[in-house]
Formats: C-alpha cells, sequence, structure tokens
C-alpha cells in the first residue's frame, strides 16, 4: 500500500503544480474580484498539499509492505463496470429523459444493484436525492437542469 500512496501522491503532486501554473497564466484576479484561474489556482495548491500529506508518512514509514490485491472484494471489478456503465447511461440518458428521472434512476440503479439496499429505501433516497439537487440548483441557484420529456 506504501508504494502505491507514494506513486500516486507523486503524480497528483506533479498535477497539481501544472493545474497551478495554467491557472496563473488565466489571471488570478484580485481580492475584492477573483479572476477566471483563481478556483483553478486553488485547486492546484491543494492537491499539492493534500500530496505531501499523504507522501511525507508514507516515505517515512520503514515498515515491510504487504501485498493487497487491487480489487480485495470478489466482485469488486463486476461493481466498477456497473458503476462505470450507469455513468455512462446517465450522461446519455440526462439530456431525453431530463435531470430529476435520470438521477431518480440512476441512484435507485446505484443503491439497489451496487449496495443491496432494499427497495423502499432505495427510493427513499433515489428520491430524496433527485429533488434536493434539483431544489439546490434549479430554485436556489437558478441554473438549468435538463428538463427531457417530463418538462420539469
Amino acid at each position: 500500500m506504501k508504494r502505491r500512496n507514494i506513486t500516486s501522491s507523486v503524480f497528483f503532486f506533479f498535477a497539481g503544480i501544472v493545474i497551478s501554473i495554467y491557472a496563473v497564466n488565466y489571471g488570478l484576479g484580485g481580492s475584492r474580484a477573483p479572476g477566471p484561474g483563481f478556483l483553478p489556482f486553488l485547486t492546484g495548491v491543494s492537491l499539492i498539499l493534500l500530496s505531501l500529506a499523504l507522501l511525507i508518512p508514507s516515505y517515512k514509514d520503514r515498515t515491510a509492505e504487504k501485498r493487497v490485491p487491487f480489487f480485495p472484494e470478489a466482485n469488486s471489478s463486476k461493481k466498477v463496470i456497473l458503476a462505470t456503465s450507469g455513468l455512462l447511461c446517465y450522461g446519455l440518458a440526462l439530456e431525453y429523459l431530463g435531470y430529476i428521472l435520470t438521477t431518480f434512476l440512476f441512484m435507485i440503479f446505484m443503491l439497489k444493484v451496487l449496495q443491496s439496499q432494499k427497495g423502499l429505501t432505495a427510493l427513499l433516497w433515489s428520491f430524496l436525492t433527485a429533488a434536493t439537487f434539483y431544489l439546490l440548483f434549479e430554485i436556489v441557484l437558478k441554473s438549468q437542469l435538463p428538463k427531457g420529456i417530463l418538462g420539469i
């Protein structure tokens, strides 16, 4: 596990540097009016700091590394394939079915198939997720979500 931590933290350290450099080129803006590069710059700096927070303890840890399989559970690879397929279908159906219906169906799929939740629990959480994010983005933030065939 230590080796994976070191590899991933080095990757994200350099990714953070690249993101930060490109963000500065877009302009950070001032303290009262942030520029278009401000948020990407913060993201890059956050990646750098988080990667260092992972790298330093991993590098200091001198204990022997225990071999851990990439997919520790027996059906992990199946779940990864199902989740990726579900996300692909979500993206394809979003414009046609609309945000609310697509999100509701996607959450049912994720909770029922991948997490083995009971039917009523999956329905309740799916409804709450779709409704909450619809209210947040459509009503509070006044952004447009895909309406789809339902028109809502």
